[in-house]
């Protein structure tokens, strides 16, 4: 999909919001991501990037901070940083979901492709600030943490969340 919206393996970084597999391949516990989370925070501020992909219900979770599912936050793109977020679903989940998760997949890199175009916004966005102009509509912003779960795809195993940066325009 990275090669679809014209970017490189070499021009993006990917990284996992837990550093290690939990045993089973089980869920990440909360205070498994809340130890990882310097590592990816100083990744994150070391590469910098335009747009930050989040792959899946942990990694949208641990940095848009809320506890809505990937179903219901995918299809946005949102402030972030000093740059945007678009979350999308893990590929775990095109693999059991078939050809719709793989569409709206793809429509949400483009999405990505096109905040990578939009540049930067003049000012860092404010914590929990709407998602941004061009996206499709949205109520507003991330739901605060402990709002009820959406469902994720069912039967979809979970690997360590998944976050892609696009630090460069294509």
């Amino acid at each position: 999909m990275l090669e679809e919206i014209g970017v490189t393996r070499a021009k993006c970084m990917i990284c996992n919001v837990v550093k290690c597999r939990p045993p089973g391949n089980r869920d990440p516990l909360p205070d498994e991501v809340e130890a990882c989370r310097p590592y990816l925070d100083a990744q994150l501020e070391l590469v910098a990037p335009k747009v930050v992909v989040t792959l899946g219900n942990f990694a949208t979770r641990a940095l848009l901070g809320t506890t809505e599912g990937i179903s219901r936050l995918r299809g946005r793109t949102y402030p972030f940083r000093s740059g945007y977020l678009v979350p999308t679903f893990h590929p775990s989940a095109a693999l059991r979901g078939g050809g719709e998760v793989v569409a709206q997949m793809r429509a949400d890199f483009v999405r990505a492709k096109e905040a990578l175009r939009a540049g930067r916004p003049a000012t860092p966005p404010a914590a929990g600030a709407p998602p941004v102009a061009g996206a499709p509509p949205a109520a507003g912003a991330p739901p605060a943490a402990g709002t009820p779960a959406a469902p994720g795809l069912p039967g979809a195993p979970h690997a360590p969340a998944t976050v892609l940066g696009l630090p460069s325009v294509p």
